[in-house]
Order: structure tokens, then C-alpha cells, then sequence
């Protein structure tokens, strides 16, 4: 019986085998018809392809099946994911295409039955290579397809001249609502491909799904043809109103049809369109591509007055009208405004189901009176009219998009005079059934149906407009905002302001501590501002009034104004704290935007986090926005008349964020009704408390001070201590720039600078004298210290000489500025008792001529030998030798940055980010010199990490012999990538064409408002040669066991049997990395691979291997098998999964093993084909009764006999063999023989 069951089994094997390979050859026979025809596409929203202006080069309408060529690549998926399929039916669950040719099929990749909750999804289906080399037009492609998402679905359409090696992106569509479309089904594409298709004789496209549990993506009637284009100018359009396409100029096909459309914007309405259109009347039509057109739509605004707008939303919805007992699909409402003379426009939008570009659509519209109960008389309308209308293109419903969004204007054949009453719009075909609010608060998104009796149907939205001749109606009295009625403590500086009428043309404002007879007029406004005296009642009111008269009734509002404030003492300090006396008395002034300053502790972030003194300052905000908001902080009134030279001294900050800068102004004003004038502007970045004086000019008994922050998204503005007092006079008796009158340092030194000064009874002695201050200022040019602006602190020097007459103060200058290379000049500054500043020169107090500032030389860093590295830590020695250059003179520059790190245990890299809106950025960060050696090899390496890499602008890394200046234009670019990646990735490059040289490197960032470049671990040096790791999985036929693979035996001369391997090692094999071009050489081999049970492997790639290359796996006993396409080596580690489908290998040469794949096993003679020579030496060594480990043993049991013959003979009888590029270049064989006697 165990005979006849061996027996048995094969003929089994034999017959499924057989009947699968002529299952897949009726298959493939399919195949090979009916993608010949060519129709014009008819899609209301797109273009039409005239095919008797094109010369067709491909065209596939995917009639009966997947077309032979075509891929179906699996990337990722639960199991059984198939990736794309060939359906007539479309998705088990919804998805019909409603292409030209969906009769005979299309292709799905449906998520939404194939999907799984968790599990990530990419498939690529990829067509042949198609020849364009003969076309000598312009060269398109167009297709029909058609997306809906749940939420994850990202599909891309890509282009390649090279098999993917580089590939252009065509189409994305990601990122939208649950249960979008991508558009009208079907959604028709067009691209002009010529600048990739041109003399190519190699293009492919491919179409990649990324989602998870998604919906599906629906593809038919792909096109490629030559034609000449023509350019289609939309100018901006003549009114207001918007069009489609958007102004600007569209390249098209010649003989293409493009539908134009024209919305005017709410209270407009469409008259014509200017140029060579099919009907210059419709506001939705075409035109006709056959030169270069110009368009443009006119609009006018509507003569008529817009006299009630109704929008509702869910369960506010008013009733739909029952008119008999049949559906009806209409809406209604009541109105009522006695500012209406006479209806004569209606106004709804809708959605009609099966309209056709320029056919009208009838309405019927019905008036009732004003019932005595809650709804009118149905069946009795007191006015009925039949309107016909053209409709105007909204757009296409948000969730739905075989619905298309229309407006209509019903125009009424005669006005209707009617003050209330109830209206009811109905269409009269029955299909128009949809309708959404867009204005006011309605939700345009939710749409309701509505559908028989309004009691039933409560629940939807609704747009109804009624136009006509108002009547003109005095307007309504209005609310005061502030002061509120009855208030106290109002500033005597403000502005009375009110809310308003919408029927107003203007105000009549009285106020005072009794009202007057007469008001002022002050327009069409809702503001005044006004002075008033302290301490006293004030009583007020506002009266609207347009051309039908005045508001009558206003009622009359009283408030109270503080006591005095103005200050009188000087000087005079505002701390901002709570306990300050005049704190309260400051008043704000919004600009522009709704920004007001507060009283908090430091900035919004960044590094100033505290007051300047105590523990409150004033702050403005930090918010997003340009040049707004912007907000005056007023001081109280400050009576100067007391003071012979006032001065404002106070501290302030506004700290960079990003390239981001808020500013600062500061204004004065002789009164309170005045106007202000700026006296200083402040725009540097400044990180740190600052002092700021300036004087006071034009002093007045009410003079005010306003600090106006202007928010630009930067730090928040800061201000503290602000104090006006009488400029103080005293200054020193003498005073110098002490040591050393020259001075020469490297980049990442510094220099120690002396001052000393003298004053009669304060200096003698040991310590430093009382009310003196000392700074170092720093200057690039040769100018009068007093005109430069950047000032170190010198404190005084404690080991100075005790007994000397003079006080001597100093600070290091040099690296701790960050100073770079280049001649700069010092001077001291002094200030005594607050008095005016002073400046010291080399011989005295400075003149230009005998005393004179101090000249700092800074050289660069000295070469460094390699190794050299650099992690952008604050330890890092060899930090303050690089720098940082600006070359586009503003925006952002490189910096330190701890959003991103690569180092282990780091927390700095440096970055340039991406700047702002409109600015070309241009940084460059250099180098310290780095000594390359005369010999051995010698790399750059460096880490990268890119935000936004979609918005990439240019990186580059240059290298110059020469000063290491940009300025110098000495660096040569030897390195910048076409894209670049959103993580942290390596860059590796050879140094040895500087060998024996000194050099400096520099990385340069470019960019309009692009990517944000982090640079990290910067290494110049001798490398270990890199590696990558390719982790593979494949299966081995006769090694399966239906779950996993069984381990190789072998058998001793005792017929004791043993695993040939350790561990989980199955058998050993050979990969290959091949060429992704002609002629496909072996350019890589790794030998003696271990392949495990669970069919995995791990090879070692040298990191010279970057580009893409096919993956072939020889195992001795198998055919040569390889990967479906090249596969991308750029990244460090590469997986590649031959067990998920067929068509993971080339040609889909890979045997079912019931839900995986296997490579065919039974090649014994290494030719790369089972045939009857590989048949016959098993046949005869399993009858000889031979054993061992040996490529005979087809399924590694350590014996040869009858079911390693079955499996090598059912492969002979299909013909399996070797399935590669055209005649690939062929390695060495490997015939390796073992036989046990």
C-alpha cells in the first residue's frame, strides 16, 4: 500500500501542474487582443482628445485582462493582498469606472476588499516599455481613472525614460477628507511628457497605490500621442467672479476641447466671454484648441438690492413645500422685511441630476400669502411663474463627486410686491434635488435631500435669495462698546466707540458734561477719538442716519474719567509690576489685527526668560502673521515742562525665531489728540536685555511715549524699565584705550583689551570708582567709535594696581563675537553718573588723529591634520573655527539648532532652515582648513536631515584651495543631490583629488522659502570601507514543507542521518547583483549564502553599489531566478521579498506553493532550463539507490529516488526555465557534485 501511495502522489503533482501551466497560457493568449481602438474621451470637466489632429503612439483600454507586459508589483499589504487587479464588475464593495471603454474591463486596486485595518499598502502597476523615439511633436499622455479615500490613500503616477532608475512625478492626490473623489468619474488626466519622452524608445509608467483599509483607485484608456500644442491664455477676469481654469496660460494638444466656466462672486452676475469660445453667452462652456487662444469672462455687479437671504443647516431648517401627492422636489421659506418695494430676482444653487452643457433647466416659483397657522395654503399660490435658466458651475460635491454643484438666477417675468409671505422654488423635471447653503454660517459641506411632505423632512440645508428694489428705511438706533454705559475710570486720551447699523450711512456723535443740541458728524465710522477732562461725568450718545432720515429714540450713556495721571516727578520709572503706581494708566492702540501687549516675565521663549529687573516687564506678542498685528503701548501724559534736556532711557528685546523678526517703534506726541512722530526704529535681532537712550525733543505739558510692537512670527517684543529723567552732564576728566594698540589672532581666539580712566577723587585708590561705566566696542571700519552700534561690557580689573590715580576696566574680544577672519578696530567707551557717553583712543580720549581706535587682525584657524570631526556640540573644540557667511546679505543664516541631533548622546547639529516667503537664501558655512594628506585615501562623510524635502531648493558641498572666503569665488562645487530625504542620511566623498593641500570645506544651502537643511557629524578622514545589508527571502521548491522549508541532510556510510547545516540553515546559494540596462552583466556575487528555514538571508553589499540592479539567486538544484525589476540600492539597507507573489520574479517565474512562491527546483545539469538531461541522472541515481548530500536530492532529504525525479519531471513537462532580460551577460557555473555509494 505505501508503494502504490508514492506512486500516486506524483501522477497527482503531474496533472496540477499541468493543468495550472495551461490555466496560465489561456491566460497569456488573452492577453495579446483588443488594445488597438482609440475613442475620444467625453468627460464634462476635462479635455477631448481629437484623434484626427494626433498621431497615436500607445493606447491600452485593458479589454479581457492584464495585458502581457504589464506588472502588478506587491510592496506591502495584509495577507493575500493581490495589488492591482483586471475587473469588468469593479470593487466587491462599490468602484465602477465610468470610462469610454468600461465594458470590456478596467483595472481596480481595491482596498476596500482586500484591506485590513493596521496594515499598510503599496502595489505599483507598471506598463511596458513604450517606443516615443519616432514621434517629432509634442508627446502626451491622458487616461480615465478614478480614486476614492477613506482618509490614507496616496496615489502617484510616475514617468521614467530608465526603468525607474530616476522617475518623474506626473499626478499625487493624498492627503484628502474621508470618502473623497479625486474628482468627476472619471477624473480625465493629461501630461505633456515631452521633455521625458522625447527620442526614447524605453518609457514606462507606473501607478502606485499607498493606503491602508482604504477605498480603491479605478484606472482605463491610457493614451500616449504626438501633437502640436497650443497655448490657452485665461486672462483675469473683467468684474468679479471666478473661472475655471484659474488665469494664467495652459498648454494643450492641438484639436483639444477644454470645457471654461465661469462663478461670479456673490451679487455678481456672468454676461459674456471675450475671445473665440463655442457659445461667449454660457457661463460653462468650451473651446476649441486649434492656435493660441486668449479668454476672458465679464462679470457685472447686480443693479438689483440683495432684500433677504435665507441659509439654514440641519435640524434649523424651515419646511419643504407638499404640493400633491406625487414627490416633489422643491424648497421653500418665509420672509418678511419691510424693506422690500418689489421682488424680481431669485437665487439657489442645486445639484441636477444628468444636466448637459448648455441646456437650460425650468423652475417653477410660487408665492403664498402669510398663513394664520404655522404653514401657508399649499394648494393655493397666490402667484405662480415658469422660469427658464442657465446654470452656473459651483463645484463638485465634496463627498460625491457625481454630483456637480450649479447656481441659478431666476430672473421673474414680472416683479412680485410682497413684504411677507412664503416663497417655493421647485424644478419641474423632478431630478433637481439637492440643495446646500454657501453663505452666512450654513455648512456647504452637508447636503440634505429633500423629499415629500415638509413634516417628514426638517432635516436639511438650503440657499434662497431674494432680489429686488428695497425700500429705504431709517436705520436702528446701536449699542455703545466702549466706555460701557455707566462706566468709571476711563482714560481721558481714548476713543469713544460704538457698534453698528447695517442701514446706516452714518453717525451724528454728541458728548459732554451736558449733552450739545448740535452733533458732529463723523461718517461712516465707528470710532472718535476725543480728550476729556478728569474727573468728571461725561454723558454721550450716538444717532445713525441715512438718506430716509434719523434713528429716533437713541438713548443717552454717561461715564467717568480717571483722576489725573500725568506725571510731574522726574525722573520717572515704569517698572510694569504689579504694585507700580502708574502701570494702570498706560492705554493700548491697535493698529492693526488684535495683538495687545501684557505683563508677563521675559519673552514668548528663546533666551530672554526673565524681566530685566524685578519680576514683571511689558511683552507684545508672538503669533503667525506679517507685519501684524501692531500695537501702541501709550504712556501716561508726562508734564516736561520742568526738565531742560529730557531723555527716555529703557531696556528691550526681540529675539529672532527662525529667520523671524518682530520690530519695534517708538513714538512721542506733544498731546493727546496730536499726531505721533517716530523717533527710533528698531529692527536688529536682539537675544539679550538691551539699553536704548534717545532724547525728547519738542517737550510738552502732556507729552506721551508709545512703544508700537509689529509682529512678524518673531520672538515676542520686550520692554522694561522705562524711565524719563533730565540728561545727566558729568563726564570723566580723562580716559583712554589703554593695551594693545594692535593685535593679531586666530579665529577661535580671543584678546584681552584694556581702558583706563581718571576722575579726581573717585578713581584714586583700590577698587573701582562709584557711577562708572566702561565697554569695548567692536567696528569693521575706521570710523568715530560714537556711530558704531556694537558695545561689550568691560568690567572693572581687579588685579589692577591699587595704588594708581586711574581705574582700569577690560573684555575679550574676538571668537566669544563670533568675529570671522578680517581687519576690525576698538575703541573704549565711558559713561559717568549716567552722563553722556565718552570714547577712548589710544592716546586719550578719541580724535581721529593722535589718539586713535585699536586694530584687531583675525587670521583663520590653523590647518587641522586628519582625522577631523566635527559634531556641533558646545564642547566641541573646533566649533568657534567654522563660519557662517550670509551671501544673500539678509533672511536666515547657518546656526546651531537642538530640534535635530545625529550624534549619539548629542543635541546639536547645525541648520539652515528654509527663510522666508519670496527671499533667494544664500548661507554658506565653512570650514576651519583641514590638511589633507599627500597619500592614502582620504573621505569627507557627513549626516543630512531635510524638512519639507518636496520643497527642496539646492545643498551643495564646494571645496577651495584658496582664503576659505566665498567672497573670494575660489570654491569649486564637487557635490549637490537632485532630491534629498526626510531622515538622516549619510554622504560620502572621495578627497583625493586635494591630496597634499590645505583645504576648506564649505556647505552651501539655496532656496526660496524651500526645505530646512540639519547637517551633522561632519568626518575627514580615512573611512572603514561601508557596507549595506540586503535582506532577501525566497523558497526553494523541494525544500517546502508547507509552512516552512526543511533543512538539507546528509547521510554517513551507516546511513546515519544529519543536518548538512547549523542553526536554522536550510542550504547554501549564490546571489547576484545584475545590471539594470543592457547587457545586464553580473557586477556583484556573494557565495556560499546561508538561506533559513523561514527562507531568509542576509548579504553584505559593498556602499559602491548606489544605483538600482536586478537580484538573482542561483542555489544549486533551482533555476536561476531574478528580481521583477532593478531594485534601489541608494539606501543603507534594502529588503527584497521573492515569496509574497509570482511577480516578484522576472517574467513571474516562480512556483505556486499554495499562498506563497517557490523557485523552481530541478536544474540539476546547471543550464539554466529542466529538461529531460537533468531528468535522467536523477531517474538513474535514485534507482541506483544513491544518498548523500548532493544537488540530485531535489528536496534535501539526504536520499535521491523517486520524488526528486517527480518534482524535475513535472517541471521538464512545463518547459521551466530560466526567465531573464535579453541575452544577459552569463557568469561562471558553479557545478558542484557530492555522491555518497
Amino acid at each position: 500500500m505505501e508503494k502504490f501511495y508514492k506512486l500516486l502522489s506524483p501522477l497527482l503533482l503531474i496533472w496540477w501542474v499541468g493543468g495550472y501551466a495551461q490555466q496560465q497560457a489561456s491566460i497569456h493568449s488573452d492577453q495579446t487582443e483588443g488594445r488597438n481602438q482609440i475613442e475620444a474621451c467625453q468627460n464634462t470637466h476635462g479635455s477631448i482628445f481629437n484623434s484626427t489632429r494626433a498621431t497615436m503612439i500607445y493606447s491600452e483600454e485593458f479589454n479581457g485582462s492584464l495585458p502581457a507586459g504589464w506588472q502588478n508589483n506587491v510592496i506591502a499589504g495584509p495577507a493575500g493582498f493581490p495589488g492591482w487587479e483586471w475587473t469588468l464588475t469593479g470593487g466587491a464593495y462599490g468602484g465602477q469606472l465610468n470610462s469610454t471603454t468600461a465594458s470590456n474591463g478596467y483595472m481596480i486596486l481595491d482596498s476596500d476588499a482586500h484591506g485590513s485595518t493596521g496594515f499598510s499598502e503599496e502595489a505599483d502597476l507598471i506598463s511596458p516599455p513604450i517606443d516615443c523615439s519616432s514621434a517629432t511633436t509634442s508627446i502626451f499622455m491622458s487616461l480615465e481613472h478614478y480614486a476614492r479615500t477613506f482618509g490614507a490613500a496616496d496615489i502617484s503616477i510616475f514617468i521614467s525614460n530608465d526603468n525607474f532608475s530616476t522617475q518623474t512625478l506626473l499626478y499625487n492626490w493624498s492627503g484628502a477628507p474621508a470618502n473623497a473623489g479625486n474628482g468627476s468619474n472619471p477624473v480625465i488626466s493629461q501630461f505633456d511628457i515631452t521633455a521625458i519622452a522625447t527620442g526614447q524608445n524605453n518609457v514606462r509608467l507606473k501607478f502606485k497605490w499607498i493606503g491602508e483599509y482604504d477605498y480603491w483607485w479605478l484606472i482605463d484608456d491610457i493614451k500616449i500621442y504626438a501633437a502640436s500644442s497650443y497655448n490657452l491664455t485665461m486672462l483675469n477676469p473683467n468684474g468679479s467672479g471666478t473661472v475655471i481654469p484659474a488665469p494664467g496660460v495652459t498648454q494643450h494638444p492641438e484639436g483639444t476641447i477644454v470645457s471654461i466656466s465661469a462663478l461670479p462672486d456673490f451679487g455678481n452676475t456672468f454676461q459674456s466671454w471675450s475671445g473665440e469660445v463655442a457659445n461667449p453667452n454660457a457661463s460653462r462652456t468650451t473651446v476649441s484648441i486649434t492656435k493660441n487662444l486668449s479668454i476672458q469672462a465679464n462679470f457685472a455687479a447686480y443693479t438689483d438690492d440683495l432684500l433677504w437671504h435665507q441659509y439654514t443647516y440641519g435640524t434649523s431648517a424651515n419646511n419643504s413645500a407638499y404640493i400633491d401627492d406625487i414627490t416633489e422636489y422643491e424648497v421653500a421659506d418665509n420672509f418678511s422685511s419691510s424693506g422690500i418695494e418689489d421682488i424680481r430676482k431669485i437665487v439657489v444653487e442645486g445639484l441636477p441630476v444628468g444636466y448637459n452643457i448648455g441646456a437650460t433647466q425650468q423652475f417653477i416659483v410660487r408665492f403664498y400669502d402669510e398663513p394664520a397657522t404655522s404653514e401657508p395654503d399649499w394648494a393655493n399660490p397666490v402667484i405662480v411663474q415658469t422660469i427658464d435658466a442657465l446654470p452656473y458651475y459651483v463645484e463638485v460635491l465634496s463627498w460625491n463627486s457625481a454630483y456637480l454643484v450649479y447656481r441659478y438666477e431666476l430672473n421673474l417675468t414680472t416683479p412680485v410686491v410682497m413684504q411677507t409671505g412664503w416663497v417655493s422654488v421647485q424644478n419641474s423635471s423632478g431630478s433637481f434635488y439637492w440643495l446646500r447653503s454657501t453663505e452666512g454660517n450654513g455648512n456647504g459641506n452637508s447636503w440634505h435631500r429633500i423629499l415629500g411632505e415638509p413634516s417628514n423632512q426638517l432635516a436639511y440645508d438650503m440657499m434662497l435669495e431674494l432680489w429686488g428694489t428695497a425700500a429705504l428705511v431709517p436705520p436702528s438706533c446701536v449699542e455703545p462698546v466702549f466706555p460701557a454705559d455707566g462706566a468709571d475710570n476711563v482714560p481721558g486720551i481714548t476713543s469713544l466707540t460704538w457698534n453698528t447699523d447695517a442701514n446706516a450711512t452714518g453717525y451724528l456723535l454728541y458728548y459732554g458734561e451736558t449733552l450739545p443740541e448740535n452733533g458732529i458728524d463723523v461718517g461712516n465710522v465707528s470710532s472718535y477719538p476725543v480728550s476729556l477732562s478728569y474727573s468728571t461725568l461725561y454723558r454721550w450718545r450716538v444717532v445713525p442716519y441715512n438718506d430716509s432720515g434719523e434713528a429716533t429714540g437713541c438713548p443717552v450713556w454717561s461715564f467717568t474719567t480717571q483722576a489725573d495721571p500725568t506725571i510731574t516727578t522726574f525722573p520717572w520709572t515704569e517698572t510694569f509690576e504689579d504694585g507700580s503706581p502708574s502701570r494702570a494708566s498706560w492705554t493700548q492702540i491697535q493698529e492693526t489685527g488684535s495683538g495687545l501687549w501684557s505683563y508677563a516675565s521675559g519673552s514668548s521663549g528663546g533666551l530672554i526668560l526673565t524681566a530685566y529687573a524685578g519680576d514683571l516687564n511689558a511683552r507684545f506678542v508672538s503669533t503667525s502673521g506679517t507685519n501684524s498685528p501692531i500695537t501702541k503701548l501709550v504712556s501716561p501724559p508726562l508734564d516736561l515742562t520742568s526738565i531742560t534736556n529730557p531723555r527716555l532711557v529703557f531696556y528691550y528685546g526681540q529675539e529672532s525665531w527662525f529667520g523671524d523678526q518682530n520690530t519695534l517703534k517708538v513714538y512721542y506726541r506733544a498731546g493727546g489728540t496730536s499726531p505721533w512722530t517716530e523717533l527710533v526704529y528698531l529692527t536688529d535681532d536682539i537675544s539679550a536685555w538691551a539699553e536704548y537712550i534717545v532724547a525728547l525733543p519738542n517737550k510738552s505739558a502732556a507729552y506721551q511715549i508709545a512703544f508700537e510692537g509689529i509682529n512678524n512670527y518673531g520672538r515676542a517684543n520686550v520692554i522694561d524699565q522705562v524711565t524719563v529723567q533730565e540728561t545727566p552732564l558729568s563726564v570723566l576728566s580723562w580716559y583712554n584705550l589703554q593695551w594693545p594698540p594692535t593685535a593679531t589672532i586666530a579665529l577661535n581666539e580671543n584678546v584681552s583689551v584694556y581702558a583706563q580712566c581718571w576722575e579726581p577723587g573717585v578713581t584714586p585708590g583700590a577698587g573701582p570708582g562709584d557711577g562708572i561705566e566702561c565697554w569695548i566696542g567692536i567696528s569693521s571700519s575706521d570710523t568715530d567709535p560714537s556711530t558704531w552700534g556694537f558695545w561689550v561690557p568691560a568690567p572693572y580689573n581687579t588685579g589692577f594696581n591699587p595704588e594708581s590715580n586711574n581705574d582700569e576696566y577690560f573684555a575679550e574680544i574676538g571668537n566669544a563675537q563670533g568675529l570671522a577672519p578680517g581687519t576690525y578696530y576698538y575703541a573704549s567707551r565711558f559713561r559717568y553718573l549716567g552722563g553722556p557717553f565718552t570714547y577712548g583712543g589710544t592716546g586719550g580720549p578719541w580724535d581721529g588723529a593722535a589718539s586713535v581706535s585699536g586694530i584687531l587682525t583675525v587670521t583663520p584657524c590653523n590647518a587641522y591634520t586628519v582625522p577631523f570631526s566635527e559634531d556641533f556640540e558646545v564642547s566641541s573644540p573646533t566649533l568657534p573655527c567654522w563660519l557662517s557667511y550670509n551671501a544673500d546679505g539678509g533672511g536666515t543664516a547657518w546656526a546651531l539648532s537642538t530640534i535635530y541631533n545625529n550624534t549619539p548622546g548629542g543635541q546639536r547639529s547645525a541648520l539652515h532652515s528654509y527663510g522666508d516667503i519670496s527671499y533667494d537664501e544664500d548661507g554658506w558655512l565653512v570650514s576651519p582648513p583641514v590638511s589633507i594628506p599627500s597619500s592614502g585615501q582620504v573621505d569627507l562623510a557627513f549626516w543630512s536631515y531635510n524638512t519639507y524635502p518636496d520643497d527642496y531648493g539646492k545643498n551643495s558641498v564646494l571645496i577651495s584651495t584658496g582664503s576659505g572666503n566665498p567672497d573670494d569665488g575660489e570654491f569649486v562645487e564637487i557635490w549637490s543631490p537632485a532630491v534629498v530625504a526626510g531622515s538622516w542620511t549619510e554622504t560620502i566623498l572621495s578627497l583625493a583629488t586635494y591630496a597634499g593641500q590645505n583645504i576648506f570645506i564649505a556647505f552651501r544651502y539655496e532656496g526660496n522659502f524651500a526645505h530646512g537643511w540639519y547637517l551633522d557629524d561632519v568626518f575627514v578622514g580615512t573611512l572603514a570601507p561601508p557596507v549595506k545589508s540586503l535582506n532577501l527571502k525566497a523558497y526553494i521548491e523541494g525544500f517546502w514543507n508547507g509552512s516552512a522549508m526543511n533543512q538539507a541532510q546528509d547521510v554517513d556510510e551507516d546511513e546515519n542521518i544529519f543536518n548538512k547545516f547549523n542553526g536554522t540553515t536550510v542550504d547554501t546559494l549564490s546571489v547576484y547583483l545584475a545590471e539594470a540596462d543592457a547587457p545586464w552583466a553580473y557586477l556583484f556575487a556573494a557565495h556560499e549564502v546561508n538561506i533559513n528555514t523561514d527562507g531568509s538571508m542576509v548579504i553584505s553589499v559593498p556602499a559602491a553599489f548606489p544605483g538600482s540592479y536586478y537580484i538573482v539567486i542561483d542555489h544549486h538544484s533551482s533555476v536561476e531566478t531574478w528580481s521583477a525589476l532593478p531594485v534601489d540600492f541608494s539606501g543603507t539597507t534594502i529588503d527584497y521579498d521573492f515569496t509574497t507573489a509570482a511577480g516578484q520574479a522576472y517574467g513571474s517565474n516562480q512556483q505556486s506553493m499554495g499562498t506563497v512562491w517557490a523557485l523552481y527546483s530541478g536544474d540539476v545539469n546547471d543550464d539554466e532550463y529542466i529538461e529531460f538531461l537533468d531528468v535522467v541522472p536523477i531517474y538513474n541515481l535514485s534507482a541506483a539507490g544513491f544518498f548523500g548530500y548532493t544537488l540530485f536530492d531535489i528536496d534535501g532529504n539526504g536520499y535521491i529516488e523517486f520524488l526528486d525525479y517527480i518534482i524535475a519531471y513535472n517541471n521538464s513537462v512545463n518547459s521551466v526555465g530560466m526567465n531573464t532580460p535579453p541575452n544577459p551577460a552569463k557568469r561562471p557555473g558553479m557545478l558542484k557534485l557530492k555522491l555518497t555509494d
